[in-house]
């Protein structure tokens, strides 16, 4: 009996890893990223839940992509994969360093996006004042 429920979240949990990764890339502007380079910048919604490890499960937001030092990485082999262009990076940054980049003015070919913890994307408005 305990394998098979241990077996059961542990199921369940990588489910809502895919369906979370796959929720973050439906979310973006496919048109606009099919054409010209792009940079994307992505932050973790602060004040969500977390990711809590539990082997390769329990992952939350941009964690569900790529986590740590691969983030970065990943994000961009998931982007140049959906989108089919290898002019597209991703880069994951911290909430701080993500408010301390997207100040406006943006330069054009990069977009700022918050990433809730289930996944949903919002892009983030340019945030105006001396940086």
């Amino acid at each position: 009996m305990l394998f098979a429920s241990a077996t059961w979240v542990r199921n369940e949990r990588l489910l809502r890893c895919g369906e979370t990764a796959e929720r973050i890339l439906a979310g973006l502007p496919g048109g606009a990223l099919h054409a010209g380079g792009w940079n994307l910048w992505f932050a973790n919604v602060r004040g969500e839940e977390r990711s809590r490890r539990y082997g390769c499960y329990g992952f939350r937001g941009t964690d569900t992509i790529g986590d740590a030092s691969n983030a970065d990485d990943a994000m961009t082999a998931a982007l140049q994969l959906r989108f089919a262009s290898e002019r597209l990076t991703g880069r994951v940054l911290d909430p701080y360093r993500f408010l301390q980049t997207c100040r406006a003015p943006v330069p054009e070919g990069q977009m700022c996006l918050w990433v809730h913890s289930d996944g949903r994307v919002e892009e983030q408005p340019p945030v105006t004042g001396p940086r």
